[in-house]
């Protein structure tokens, strides 16, 4: 299976389903190929912006010579426009995101350019316009119809929560604006990956770095003699072809993307087969008005945890034969013949099986394998080092709150030991080296904590200190209720002190968490940030208990003032999230969530302020007068009459006029990365 995972998504990281699907097949021994198409389309984009624009400035004539006094290079434009109709429209902050793309993408990707904000603002920002002015110079598209930033797609024409939309995208595939990437650059990959004995055929023999020839079929530059070309260009080859290509789809931002892809890949190689999942596959399959409108496009759509799917659908394939010297049968999940053991990723409700005992456990124990990165090109993310993702479980392990998409979506909470977790991290750290580890939990779960803090992250090694983790987290699961004994620290360092600098590595890490009594500890905080912890991301929704009572938040005010003061002391930055306009709340509830935050915040290092949407099918959805938030059979979100009046428009006018009017917490929202929000957060020294 050849899995794809298509733009728009943020480019700081590697996108984590596609490993953990990548993971699960390569330990069943099944043949699996990975294309992260958003980080290498949106660079593309960005190219053929500069290509385009130096391209345009060195076809206009030299019109200096006839130039008046006082004319200007908008003088010289005009004319070229009079006499050839093409007007390459060129205006100096757009000369600056080309002339200094290379600049902009390497100062990214450099750790100085985090501690001094206005600069790391200007970089972000000319990057983002030459990714959005290649939409507008691209003589191929309607010209104001699509816009795209580093984190966002929009399609004036076209929207993803129509399923009939979603198809128009798959037929017109041409139209969109990444087909021309498609067809010069993914459709040589997927040929390069598509025969399992020759994994380099014809990549000696293309050329894929430019745009004004994207349209067509790919070009042989060099190489043997035409007869061992195929029609397209492509090395010809007797060995079986994969037979799937399977497209991960998380974010509405890729729907248009993705389904454009699907058309294109029904095109281009009809003898496909097209598998679908993903985060926003599930929910759209968690709607009880389900009927799957994408029949005849789309062979397959995963909901949930796709590991066992794409597992049971290529073994009953009969695709297999994949061989990897370096990695065990099933390594990484040694440990989960203890009984304990899950899959990662999302759940799949009406997809378990039954077996129970040894059987169960050991189906389990194949189908999990660790993820795996191989498929990354880690220069290309835009990011001051290798960033890995890493999931502790899948779901939430509180799953209450009303006014969650994870809770009206029905998606269980399914997480493995703590020692398989731990011997997982220790694996991936040791083969991947990364600089900074990103756990994307939902909210990772405080035994998860407990462990990371009892062991830190330049003692993620094997041998002994493997022996004394172990024991570090049979402390800890035997409900020690805290950091491991002063005796098992110390024995634990001191071992650690017996390695070479060369069996450790050292990474800091972020993630989501609650506000749990852990954190309220200082000696845990500290502990924490011993462990490389460096930012953690908080719900805290509300300022007022009564309405995050009424939320089932479980979160106690005077508990999460505690946890931001004790984050503050260690050094652990804080991206603290709110949420105005539930049904639970009222005018003057939000008066005391903006007291709570200046009162706070000198705690606060983020913020994100955000207007609530009610799940379409929550159990709150069936109590309110509602209406559809967006006309579309695939929408997610509803609008509703609040009880009290409190309705979008007065709460999105109180945000605006009073909110972020106050100065403290301007100068906070300021702190915010553009475009990349949280993903670069932890990165900041401003």
């Amino acid at each position: 299976m050849i899995l794809v995972y298509p733009p728009v998504a943020r480019i700081s990281e590697p996108p984590p389903g596609v490993a953990i699907l990548a993971g699960a097949m390569k330990s069943n021994h099944i043949d699996c190929k990975v294309i992260d198409a958003n980080v290498e389309g949106m660079m593309w984009l960005a190219g053929y912006c500069a290509d385009e624009y130096s391209g345009s400035l060195s076809t206009i004539p030299d019109y200096t010579a006839s130039l008046e006094d006082g004319e200007t290079q908008n003088k010289i434009i005009s004319k070229f426009e009079k006499n050839s109709g093409i007007v390459p429209r060129i205006d100096n902050w757009t000369k600056r995101a080309v002339n200094n793309l290379d600049r902009n993408i390497s100062d990214l990707k450099n750790i100085s350019i985090y501690k001094n904000m206005a600069r790391y603002r200007q970089r972000v920002m000319e990057l983002n316009r030459a990714v959005t002015r290649s939409v507008d110079i691209d003589r191929h598209l309607i010209a104001g119809r699509f816009k795209i930033s580093l984190s966002d797609y929009t399609d004036t024409d076209l929207t993803p929560v129509k399923s009939q939309d979603l198809l128009t995208s798959a037929r017109n595939y041409r139209q969109n604006p990444f087909y021309p990437f498609f067809e010069r650059y993914l459709g040589h990959r997927i040929e390069e990956h598509s025969f399992k004995d020759n994994p380099d055929s014809g990549s000696a023999f293309l050329d894929f770095t430019g745009k004004n020839q994207a349209c067509g079929n790919p070009v042989p530059l060099q190489g043997p003699d035409s007869r061992m070309l195929n029609s397209s260009g492509f090395m010809k080859t007797e060995t079986q072809p994969y037979d799937y290509i399977g497209i991960s789809l998380c974010y509405l931002s890729q729907a248009l993307t993705a389904f454009a892809l699907a058309g294109w890949i029904r095109a281009r190689f009809p003898e496909k087969r097209i598998v679908m999942g993903g985060g926003l596959v599930t929910s759209w399959m968690s709607m009880p008005t389900w009927n799957d409108p994408f029949k005849g496009l789309i062979d397959r759509m995963v909901r949930g945890r796709g590991e066992e799917a794409v597992v049971s659908l290529c073994s009953s394939a009969g695709i297999s034969g994949y061989t990897n010297p370096g990695r065990k049968h099933g390594q990484g999940s040694q440990h989960s013949q203890s009984g304990k053991a899950s899959q990662s990723g999302k759940e799949s409700q009406g997809n378990q099986h039954t077996q129970s005992g040894k059987e169960s456990q050991n189906n389990q124990h194949r189908q999990s394998g660790e993820p795996d990165f191989d498929f990354c090109r880690w220069d290309q993310y835009i990011a001051p080092g290798r960033v890995l993702p890493f999931r502790t479980a899948s779901g939430c392990y509180w799953n209450r709150c009303r006014f969650c998409p994870e809770k009206a979506e029905g998606n269980r909470y399914h997480k493995e030991s703590g020692m398989v977790l731990l011997d997982n991290l220790k694996q991936l750290v040791h083969r991947y080296k990364p600089d900074y580890l990103h756990f994307i939990d939902d909210a990772v779960p405080p035994s998860f904590l407990k462990i990371l803090a009892s062991v830190k992250s330049y003692g993620l090694e094997t041998g002994r200190q493997r022996h004394i983790d172990q024991r570090a987290v049979e402390n800890i699961q035997k409900g020690s209720g805290g950091i491991v004994s002063t005796e098992t620290q110390a024995c634990s360092a001191a071992e650690s002190r017996t390695f070479s600098a060369a069996e450790s590595h050292t990474f800091t890490w972020y993630g989501f968490v609650r506000f749990t009594r852990e954190l309220a500890d200082p000696d845990f905080c500290r502990a924490l940030y011993l462990s490389g912890c460096r930012l953690l991301k908080l719900g805290l929704e509300s300022g007022d208990q009564k309405v995050l009572d009424k939320m089932e938040k479980g979160t106690d005010l005077n508990l999460a003032s505690k946890v931001l003061s004790c984050l503050k002391n260690a050094g652990i930055k804080t991206y603290v999230y709110i949420l105005l306009g539930t049904q639970f709340e009222d005018e003057a509830a939000a008066e005391r969530t903006l007291d709570y935050v200046l009162r706070h915040s000198d705690r606060i290092s983020f913020l994100n302020l955000a207007i609530f949407n009610l799940p379409r099918f929550s159990d709150d959805a069936r109590t309110l007068n509602t209406e559809m938030f967006s006309p579309g059979d695939l929408s997610l979100y509803l609008n509703f009459k609040h009880p009290v009046g409190w309705d979008r428009k007065k709460v999105r006018i109180f945000l605006d006029k009073k909110f972020r009017k106050q100065k403290v917490i301007g100068d906070i929202l300021k702190n915010d990365p553009p475009f990349f929000t949280s993903n670069h957060a932890m990165f900041t020294s401003w």
